[in-house]
Order: C-alpha cells, then structure tokens, then sequence
C-alpha cells in the first residue's frame, strides 16, 4: 500500500508537473488554447464521473452503506456548523467584518459560488479573499488529505477540502480511508454543498 505521505507527494508531483506541461509545452504547442481547455474539462469531468461510479459501485457491493448513513447522524451536521462558526475567529483576527468573516469561511471550498455571491453583494475585498481561500482549501485538501488521515483520523481529513470531499477528493478518500469514512466523506460535502449555497447569500444579505 501507498503511505499517506507517499501519496500526498505523487499527488503534489502530478500536480507541478501539469504546470510545467500547461506553462513550456501545451501553451506554446496548441493553437487553439481555449477548444484544448474546453475538451480537457471535459474529459477531466468524465474521467471523475467514472471514478465516483466505481467508488459507488463498491460501497454498494460492500452492503453496509445504509448503516453508516443512519449511524452518521450529528457527526455529518456538526461539521459544517464548525466550520463556519471558524470564520468568527477569522474576522476577529483580520480587518473583514464579522459578516464577511462568517461568507467567506461558509464557501467551504467552492470557489465559484460563493466569490460571486459575496462581489454581487458589493464586498469585492471580501469576494478575493474568499476565492483564494476556496481554492487553497481544495488543493490542500487534495494534497494534504493522504497524511493528515494517515497522520491525526479519516473524519478531520475529510473536513479539509470542503466541498470538495464529495467529488475531486472522493477517490483519495477511497484510498486513503475506510469504508465508513468514505459515505461520511460523502455526506459532509453534500451537507457543505446545501449549506453553502444557503447560507452565503444569506450572511453576505445578498
């Protein structure tokens, strides 16, 4: 088996490598860079469809997954609620307000949303933070994922990338974690997702 340290490295690797082919290699060999960017999105979004189909496929063989979804219980709500109850330290120690404080954090990790809700709202400084901490906390989250699992527990891994831990990080999870951690991994970045888009526009009061 991989370490988590093992892992996180490659995953890093792969990650500096994709730089360096976009930046001295594609960018200056394609043509038509956006039809290139376009068509590599798409086969990144099949490619993890196919992953998550198979990830699902074997929580279903395995037979337990309506156990853990019932026994999850409070541990998948309480999650979130943290999480965005952080952003009131975060605000306490930077110049935002407590309502900008409060969005940024409740983004959990989804950079396109929530940036656009809160610049809508006319917090542009807000918006740009918020974007840099939504993509910081995904690739961490990515990167970060295989050791701190490894390193403290599966359940605060999975908190790291957000909503992210219900798609892009699902196949570390699978990897990395137990069975179990992979529906709660599910399910937190489900719940993430649903709050996040409520509560946003709401805190934000756009």
């Amino acid at each position: 088996d991989v370490s988590g340290a093992k892992m996180s490295f490659i995953i890093l690797l792969m990650v500096v490598v994709g730089m360096l082919l976009g930046d001295l290699v594609i960018r200056r060999v394609c043509t038509d860079l956006p039809a290139f960017q376009s068509r590599s999105g798409d086969y990144l979004v099949v490619g993890l469809c196919i992953m998550l189909g198979l990830i699902g496929f074997s929580m279903g063989l395995d037979g337990s997954i309506a156990r853990i979804l019932r026994n999850a219980g409070l541990g998948v709500i309480l999650v979130p609620i943290f999480a965005v109850l952080g952003g009131a330290v975060y605000a306490a120690l930077s110049p935002m307000t407590l309502r900008e404080g409060l969005a940024i954090s409740a983004g959990f990790g989804w950079y396109t949303m929530a940036p656009s809700v809160i610049a809508s709202a006319g917090h542009t400084m807000a918006s740009a933070v918020s974007f840099l901490h939504n993509v910081l906390r995904e690739m961490l989250g990515i990167i970060l994922l295989p050791v701190i699992a490894g390193k403290i527990g599966y359940i605060e891994a999975i908190t790291i990338p957000g909503t992210a831990s219900t798609d892009v990080c699902l196949p570390i999870v699978e990897q990395v974690c137990s069975s179990e951690t992979v529906a709660y991994s599910f399910c937190t970045g489900m719940l993430m997702c649903i709050t996040s888009a409520a509560l946003v526009p709401i805190i934000i009061g756009a």
